[in-house]
């Protein structure tokens, strides 16, 4: 449960692509883990060891060329005074109300577990939906459901 993501980029060495600031290559991606890991790793740490320890062990990293370092603080609580890649996550989280999204997600794949779930599931995941002679056939998505013939006669004209 550690801070460092595991992978190596082969680039070149010019800030161009290798750049914390690169939009065009490795350091683009390093940015993103920088900001995003501690967060993953504090839920990781959440659903192993509880939020107590989680948030006692929290800590982000600075950003930059080379070898990112932690930041010397340590600890959710540390923190109250600056932003964090958290608190971030956590406000775009309210806006996007995923507190009642998520909830009714989990309730709905409960569903799965259930005879008639599995069932359901079995029958719309064992082939493809728009193949000739399934549920879909014809139809391009469920929210565009024209079928292939109307579909030709609305080009036609």
């Amino acid at each position: 449960l550690g801070g460092e993501h595991p992978m190596w980029l082969v680039t070149g060495h010019s800030p161009l692509v290798a750049g914390r600031g690169s939009w065009t290559g490795s350091g683009m991606i390093d940015a993103f883990f920088d900001y995003w890991l501690p967060v993953f790793v504090r839920e990781m740490r959440e659903q192993v060891l509880g939020a107590d320890i989680a948030n006692a062990k929290y800590q982000e990293v600075i950003s930059q060329d080379g070898a990112s370092h932690p930041i010397a603080k340590k600890g959710l609580s540390s923190y109250k005074d600056s932003p964090t890649a958290l608190g971030d996550m956590q406000k775009t989280a309210t806006k996007q109300h995923k507190a009642r999204s998520q909830a009714a997600g989990r309730k709905l794949a409960r569903l799965a577990d259930m005879h008639l779930g599995k069932m359901a599931c079995n029958r719309l995941q064992s082939s493809d939906l728009h193949g000739a002679g399934q549920l879909l056939d014809g139809h391009s998505s469920p929210t565009h459901s024209l079928s292939e013939e109307r579909c030709k006669l609305s080009h036609d004209t």
